[in-house]
């Protein structure tokens, strides 16, 4: 989701606005896949839960209540006209996006969290009802691998430090010569 420029007068007009954004986006997407060779097979479906926004894309007639918002927001009416996109209504519970933008119930909050397959949440303190075994993220590291990245760390930090010594040399080196013209002219002068 995009920052609005401008201020919406009505919840309405800002998920009209959200939604001619994402038909923009979408718009983009299918252009890009048919480039590369895609075949678009279904016409893509718009998700709202604002039903009066979906009335207005349904609805060409303006009306006193939307006739302020611009004309570049009715992109997504003229796509839902051309039967380049659908829209339809999703409630509140089914609406991923409010995971992030609402306050929300402990149990709305596990329901759309598992919609967007995301695994248990790591926290600073850990999770101190389960054993070390439980709490392991990802893959298991050998001991021997895992003596081969400490082997790889300490071979990059020679390397490194070793790199420093050359800048340094070479930094007091061009010192060396810089005094030492200073010091030719110096004497070429008396």
């Amino acid at each position: 989701a995009k920052k609005q420029n401008s201020v919406a007068r009505s919840s309405t007009e800002a998920e009209y606005r959200a939604m001619a954004s994402t038909a923009a986006e979408l718009t983009w997407i299918q252009f890009l896949m048919k480039d590369i060779g895609i075949p678009i097979i279904k016409v893509p479906i718009l998700y709202c839960d604002n039903q009066s926004s979906l009335y207005m894309t349904a609805n060409p007639v303006f009306h006193n209540r939307s006739k302020h918002i611009q004309i570049d927001f009715h992109y997504v009416r003229e796509r839902v006209a051309q039967k380049q996109l659908q829209t339809k209504y999703i409630s509140t519970t089914n609406q991923v996006a409010d995971l992030f933008t609402k306050s929300l119930s402990k149990r709305t909050f596990n329901h759309l969290k598992t919609k967007l397959s995301l695994q248990q949440w790591l926290s600073l303190r850990g999770n101190v009802n389960k054993t070390d075994k439980d709490e392991s993220v990802g893959e298991k590291i050998s001991n021997q691998d895992m003596e081969l990245v400490i082997k790889d760390c300490d071979q990059i930090k020679k390397a490194e430090k070793s790199e420093e010594r050359e800048r340094r040399k070479f930094g007091d080196q061009m010192k060396i010569s810089s005094n030492l013209g200073k010091n030719n002219l110096a004497y070429n002068k008396t």
